[in-house]
């Protein structure tokens, strides 16, 4: 294994890694300078425990998928191949080959989960788990589409259904198919704020449009990558006072980046007192559900 390791500034100078702890971006860099050289860490706890990092530190890497994990507790870095070229006659491939089979190199050379694919539920119905849906559903085989993690990070499609739908006439407005990222989360929000307020008038379609659109422009305009707006959004449907004045595709977008704050800042504080934890945060129990996917069907 190499003793240099690269960083790339399209990674590192990004909002969504400057945004994050200063311990969680050291973190970041300890685990990318141990990786072997397909970007594979055998030990990222005992990484964690070396440089007094904290879980949080670690939860946040995972939640904003700058890292990504398997069952094996191997994880690797999401986008190690951006960052490093390694010459042929160095390389040494890894020995996590199984956990390699399970990723596929998008065009921009970032790893994402082959069978990533983010759904919405179509039912109504709450689930015994008590969340809605934000993930994609399992298959008949009982295996989930998500794979392990949230793939957030810099290089998310932006998910507006066909090409012919992004290319419509001159002057009219955007239509957002029913299956797009943008409209399936305008329909959660609608959803989440009718579970709440009864008498709320379900959305109407023009409604639903203008949330997707607000919703899209966080992603394509703003640079925020889809999982991180995923739970964000949902943050904000959890939190006793964002769910009061999260109302609309258009109030989100004005307010995400206070939401993403306090989602952040959730995520990363210790609640200890007198050697027991205390309530676990909105942001911990968002995070932790997705990864034992009780989001999942």
């Amino acid at each position: 294994m190499a003793e240099k390791r690269m960083f790339t500034q399209k990674i590192i100078d990004s909002d969504a890694f400057l945004d994050m702890p200063l311990s969680a971006q050291a973190l970041y860099f300890h685990l990318a300078m141990r990786a072997d050289d397909d970007g594979f860490v055998n030990n990222p706890k005992k990484i964690l425990r070396y440089i007094s990092a904290s879980e949080d530190d670690f939860k946040i890497l995972f939640a904003k998928r700058f890292i990504l994990g398997f069952e094996s507790g191997v994880i690797v870095i999401k986008h190690w191949r951006m960052h490093n070229a390694i010459k042929s006659d160095r390389y040494h491939p890894t020995d996590y080959q199984e956990e390699l089979a399970l990723l596929s190199i998008k065009p921009n050379r970032a790893y994402t989960d082959k069978t990533y694919c983010p759904q919405l539920p179509e039912s109504d119905t709450d689930r015994s788990t008590g969340g809605d849906n934000l993930d994609p559903e399992r298959s008949a085989d009982g295996t989930s589409d998500i794979g392990i993690g949230l793939d957030i990070g810099l290089d998310s499609d932006i998910g507006l259904g066909s090409d012919k739908e992004q290319k419509n006439n001159k002057g009219s407005k955007k239509k957002f198919e029913e299956s797009s990222k943008p409209y399936l989360l305008a329909v959660f929000l609608g959803k989440r704020i009718q579970k709440r307020l009864p008498s709320t008038a379900v959305p109407q379609e023009s409604t639903l449009q203008q949330w997707a659109d607000a919703i899209d422009k966080c992603n394509r305009l703003d640079g925020h990558p889809w999982d991180e707006i995923k739970l964000v959004l949902k943050f904000s449907q959890e939190d006793p006072f964002w769910q009061q004045n999260i109302l609309s595709g258009k109030k989100f977008r004005a307010k995400y980046m206070e939401l993403l704050a306090k989602w952040t800042a959730q995520a990363s504080a210790h609640h200890q007192r007198q050697g027991q934890a205390q309530g676990t945060s909105t942001a911990d129990r968002l995070i932790d559900m997705a990864q034992r996917g009780v989001f999942d069907e």
